[in-house]
């Protein structure tokens, strides 16, 4: 416990504190010197946002965490989710098709435009949900990210299938 700490480089200066030993064993001091692999600017962006950071910045950053003792599960899931996204938008575009190419031209636009709305929305909340469980280590990080594709997947095949035999 101190009263000052200067982090502005690799050798933290801490002033007017207190070490405790591993028996409870208590030492006051008035300045003392840490080196670390840490400084100030490196502290900072290590909580920065994740969607400004390059893929290389994001394994740094994710070796930096795992050095610290930081869980990696929220960059594992966004490292994922960028290499998902090429596959995510295939999907919706077969899907958008799926969608206008099973739609009579008699029916009314407006419904049409509400299911299409209902439809994003109820994908959003999928991989919302994948998204919880996995950063919230109930399933696997890949899981998280690739079974929602896989199930919108799986539901493309079905309206292609459909369209085909018409």
């Amino acid at each position: 416990i101190a009263k000052e700490a200067v982090i502005t480089n690799k050798i933290w200066v801490i002033n007017e504190g207190i070490i405790v030993d591993n028996s409870g064993k208590k030492d006051k001091f008035e300045a003392i010197s840490f080196e670390t692999n840490f400084d100030y600017i490196k502290i900072n962006s290590l909580f920065s946002n994740l969607e400004s950071l390059t893929i290389l910045e994001l394994y740094k950053q994710k070796k930096d965490f795992l050095s610290v003792g930081l869980t990696v599960s929220d960059l594992d899931i966004y490292i994922n989710k960028i290499f998902s996204l090429p596959v995510s938008l295939m999907i919706f575009a077969v899907l958008s098709s799926i969608l206008m190419l099973n739609v009579d031209f008699k029916k009314s636009k407006t419904l049409v435009v509400l299911s299409g709305i209902l439809l994003s929305v109820i994908i959003y909340y999928i991989y919302y949900f994948f998204g919880l469980l996995g950063s919230n280590n109930k399933i696997p990080t890949l899981v998280a990210v690739w079974l929602p594709n896989l199930i919108l997947f799986l539901s493309c095949i079905i309206g292609v299938v459909n369209i085909n035999e018409k």
